[in-house]
């Protein structure tokens, strides 16, 4: 159901709630339905801007995106509501690249240089670090090569046989380009399409009837189905109480927020606060002075055999699999900057830098910063 329930919240970008909307929202949550509204308003005022158009679904469980469109001269914006019907079967695909470790072990040895470059600051530090990682990537994408069409899926005879007529059709369209040959073309595509569909389909239906209860396979495609991924809506600025409509202005608050969790407590106590800067100070006069213990090539041998591969990668692409075929000449390579880490007391800024997701938390204002 969708309309202008003329009803005011915060969850939906409101500067107040009013009493209607406490009655729709109480309603809601007794009947377990669920309430959509666009991420920016859609009824502008003279000196106001709210949303108030609003949807209700039960028991829906489709992908949704709806918005409001500035396309009208008027004061209330149109709401455009779309659900995305397209169940995407749970068919295990192989990896896309195939990948021979021992070119890139190779391509590693030929174009990387064993000489050591000098090193003397942080900068030519934050260099050498960023050279080769491009190395290793560089070298991995030299000795991986894409899986073809008949190795990514597997397919059944009858439909590998309207994708042999299909390709047929294809070519002979491609060598002659008259109207015969592209209706002809077209008329196997369609084949092959249709019959790729029922195929998935009944893969799906297949895989649906397998679930239970006892391995919790059946409660894992539940949750997967009900879950609905959707933008962040409008954030509040707490410093100015202003929303935000671009995800650059959203990502900043979400750093501004993420930063204040993160900021060490006050202690309140300067006798605690000034035993604890000269502690540090101690500290860091003792490692001056002293001789740190540099890194061996066998150390990283050794902690590298013991890490696994089913992790993901960093922002930088480099997987744990890639690390551990690494030749010696890389590894000597690392331990060298290891050493000039200790060294600064520096530590690589593209080693500092992740990919930080923002999940909101049950039952809480997606306005707000602090619940995500």
């Amino acid at each position: 159901m969708c309309g202008d329930f003329n009803a005011h919240h915060t969850r939906w970008n409101c500067k107040r709630i009013d009493a209607k909307c406490k009655a729709i929202y109480k309603y809601a949550h007794c009947k377990n339905l669920e309430i959509l509204a666009p991420p920016t308003p859609t009824r502008y005022g003279p000196n106001s801007a709210t949303t108030i158009d609003l949807a209700l679904t039960k028991n829906f469980a489709y992908r949704y995106k709806i918005e409001s469109i500035p396309d009208l001269a008027s004061d209330h914006n149109p709401v455009i509501l779309n659900f995305d019907f397209n169940i995407v079967p749970l068919i295990v695909k192989r990896q896309k690249v195939s990948t021979n470790w021992d070119n890139f072990k190779n391509h590693l040895n030929k174009n990387v240089k064993i000489i050591f470059p000098k090193i003397l600051n942080s900068n030519d530090l934050e260099n050498e670090v960023n050279k080769i990682m491009s190395d290793i990537t560089n070298a991995y994408n030299n000795s991986s090569r894409p899986l073809k069409h008949h190795e990514e899926l597997y397919l059944p005879p009858h439909l590998r046989e309207l994708k042999t007529a299909r390709n047929r059709s294809k070519k002979v369209w491609q060598r002659f380009r008259d109207p015969a040959s592209k209706n002809l073309f077209n008329r196997a595509q369609a084949r092959f399409r249709n019959a790729m569909s029922e195929f998935n389909q009944s893969m799906y239906i297949s895989q649906n009837e397998q679930l239970n209860i006892y391995d919790g396979t059946l409660w894992r495609r539940t949750k997967r189905l009900k879950s609905k991924r959707s933008e962040i809506p409008q954030l509040k600025n707490p410093g100015t109480n202003l929303p935000s409509h671009t995800d650059l202005e959203k990502a900043e608050i979400i750093a501004d927020h993420l930063e204040s969790q993160f900021t060490p407590n006050d202690f309140g106590d300067p006798n605690t606060e000034r035993t604890v800067e000269k502690s540090i100070r101690e500290f860091k006069n003792e490692i001056r002075t002293s001789k740190l213990k540099k890194v061996q090539p066998s150390e990283i041998i050794c902690f590298m055999k013991h890490i696994k591969i089913n992790k993901a990668p960093g922002i930088d692409s480099i997987t744990n699999k890639m690390l551990k075929n690494l030749p010696l000449k890389i590894i000597l390579k690392l331990t060298e900057i290891f050493n000039h880490m200790l060294k600064f007391r520096h530590f690589p800024n593209c080693w500092k830098t992740a990919r930080v997701l923002p999940i909101l938390k049950p039952g809480k204002d997606p306005t707000h910063p602090v619940s995500y």
